[in-house]
């Protein structure tokens, strides 16, 4: 989001990826559950306006002057990248708090180290654990082929119960994108006659880095479900093998006929899955 005189210190060909908002500001903060006026929000959604992800603090490395990375996100880890410097903000979100003076590990497989990568956790000095001084806390990685591995302490209180509730930040300096990633597009569906298969339709963009992907379609019943809430896992369709971009299908049978569905394309590169929207099938 961009306000009034902000626009002018966006490079030109970024601008598509910000929202100026000129008018009815508090509306819109009302809107979105801004509940912080001074805190600096960052807000994800995919491309057909779903909320992916969404949080909010005093201005910090991760959410103030960074643009994406070569993907938006692994599963529940999110990313951005410093504007001018190869300093890449992973954003961790867990269903369950991180416990003070507890470790956890991460793989990025979009991300590739150097001889001069570092590791830390944002806010944190990686030098001293609250009232565990017997402790040591600094963040360690190594890179493997599936990806950069990383083990890193949660050091401060933060919370009177010891369990830090919110996505945790890890700052890495000196990296890589593993790879150019492939990029995929959900395109439509069409329904069949009652008995029939129904198809659905998506498109490889460009192959990224790879000869040859493997692509397919998954899908999930959406019925009674809230839009950011649902619960229900996917069903994959059978891959098949791409050698160049362009369109492919997949049939689906056995669907329910009262049923409301959502499906996504998928790509499987070597190092990680990556999809397109989400969409209602037609039906």
């Amino acid at each position: 989001m961009i306000v009034y005189g902000m626009r002018k210190g966006v490079p030109a060909q970024e601008l598509r990826r910000f929202v100026p908002l000129y008018s009815n500001e508090s509306d819109w903060k009302k809107l979105v559950n801004f509940s912080t006026p001074d805190d600096a929000y960052l807000i994800v959604a995919t491309p057909d306006g779903h909320l992916a992800w969404r949080a909010h603090g005093p201005y910090s490395d991760a959410i103030y002057s960074v643009r994406p990375w070569v993907i938006t996100n692994e599963g529940d880890i999110w990313f951005t990248k410093k504007k001018d410097s190869q300093t890449l903000y992973a954003i961790a979100e867990s269903d369950q708090p991180w416990p003070r003076a507890t470790w956890k590990e991460f793989v990025l497989h979009s991300v590739h180290a150097t001889s001069k990568t570092e590791v830390s956790v944002l806010g944190q000095s990686d030098q001293v654990v609250e009232y565990h001084p017997e402790i040591k806390p600094t963040s360690t990685w190594h890179q493997e082929k599936d990806g950069l591995h990383l083990r890193v302490m949660q050091t401060q209180r933060l919370q009177d119960n010891f369990h830090w509730p919110n996505p945790a930040v890890l700052k890495i300096t000196n990296a890589e994108p593993a790879f150019t990633p492939p990029h995929v597009q959900t395109t439509g569906s069409v329904a069949e006659p009652a008995g029939r298969p129904e198809t659905l339709q998506g498109e490889v963009l460009d192959m990224g880095d790879s000869a040859t992907l493997q692509v397919g379609f998954e899908y999930r019943p959406i019925l009674g479900e809230d839009v950011n809430s649902r619960s229900a896992a996917w069903t994959a369709t059978p891959l098949q093998t791409v050698s160049k971009p362009g369109p492919f299908t997949a049939h689906v049978v056995g669907l329910t006929a009262k049923g409301t569905y959502e499906f996504r394309a998928v790509i499987h590169h070597p190092l990680l899955a990556l999809y397109g929207a989400e969409i209602a099938m037609m039906r």
